[in-house]
């Protein structure tokens, strides 16, 4: 099985609703360290674990992701919403598209890169705590101190209208001149869904 959708299925088995962050950032934090990154915890509370990963020197490209869920909500799910069961070719489970799915596959790609490439482009992982709740998480990290400037951000979580470069229709944001030569430009096939809603 593909070892994205296997880190996957191990990080939904975990319950991460808003406040148990920390049972997901303690596997991640040790395979990033074995694979090189220097990592560094951020208790936002008791259980709301994140993490910043940095491998290499300069100024990163980040990875972003958030390790909490959303409630399970009132409705009777079809699959375990922890099982993290595959049918088809589709897998089930509580943050499978939002967003553990998306953190796992950031962790394979920074693993890959760090084995094929050397040192030269730096790595930021940052997984935060409490983006369900309004991103407290990642507003404490940066009132630490413990990110800063990057080349590039990528967050792995889809926008609900596709692909989208910042997010700048919402906060005047636009990439530097140099930056939009360099726009990837991409096409996204996919059945429009909520998140927060079982499958």
């Amino acid at each position: 099985m593909n070892e994205a959708v296997e880190l996957a299925r191990e990080l939904i088995r975990i319950d991460s609703v808003g406040g148990g962050e920390a049972a997901v950032a303690g596997p991640l934090a040790r395979r990033l360290s074995d694979a090189g990154f220097a990592v560094r915890a951020h208790e936002h509370a008791p259980g709301r674990t994140g993490l910043v990963a940095r491998w290499g020197t300069g100024e990163p490209v980040t990875l972003t992701g958030h390790l909490d869920t959303v409630p399970l909500g009132g409705q009777a799910w079809r699959h375990a919403p922890h099982g993290a069961e595959i049918d088809g070719d589709r897998l089930y489970g509580r943050g499978s598209s939002d967003m553990k799915a998306g953190v796992a596959a950031l962790v394979i790609a920074a693993e890959r890169h760090v084995r094929r490439t050397g040192p030269k482009v730096a790595l930021e992982m940052v997984f935060t705590v409490g983006e369900e709740t309004g991103c407290e998480g990642a507003a404490g990290m940066v009132a630490e101190g413990l990110v800063g400037r990057s080349r590039a951000l990528l967050v792995a979580e889809r926008p609900p209208t596709g692909c989208c470069s910042g997010t700048r229709a919402r906060s005047g944001w636009r990439p530097p001149r140099e930056a939009r030569r360099r726009t990837v430009r991409c096409r996204i096939w996919a059945t429009t869904r909520s998140t927060s809603s079982p499958a």
